[in-house]
């Protein structure tokens, strides 16, 4: 059991989570898309005949999920390790999805990270559609 298995809960109890953060409107739609597990990724676009392709376009080395670019995949991971203590690793890249978000935004390191967090998870979903689908993005 870890020191979070407190906060860990049923998926209604993350929406009220979701709609209560303090923040822009359009990252709080953003993070319920993420908890509903509705962003279109490329194995999203895969099931709906979008795209040929499962891959992750940054590192060509998993299937495009969202925990995957939130979270798994190497550009996202060296973004959270300069961002999380060490310390506090281990339980950041070790849970579901669900789990993930209530650990960021109910029990933060420091009372500004769910805005870093949702930031950071933001700036990660833009980039990799940018990179995607805008040919002038370096």
């Amino acid at each position: 059991m870890t020191v979070y298995s407190s906060i860990l809960s049923p998926p209604s109890r993350v929406w009220r989570v979701i709609w209560s953060w303090e923040g822009p409107q359009r990252l709080r739609v953003f993070l319920w898309l993420v908890a509903c597990e509705s962003l279109l990724t490329n194995e999203a676009r895969v099931r709906r005949r979008l795209a040929v392709s499962a891959d992750c376009p940054r590192c060509d080395a998993n299937v495009e999920s969202i925990i995957h670019i939130l979270l798994d995949c190497s550009s996202a991971r060296q973004m959270w390790e300069r961002l999380i203590s060490p310390s506090l690793q281990p339980n950041f890249f070790s849970v579901s999805l669900q789990d993930w978000l209530m650990l960021n935004l109910v029990r933060p390191p420091r009372e500004d990270w769910p805005t870093i967090f949702v930031s950071g998870c933001w700036l990660l979903w833009t980039w990799r559609n940018k990179e995607l689908f805008c040919t002038d993005f370096d």
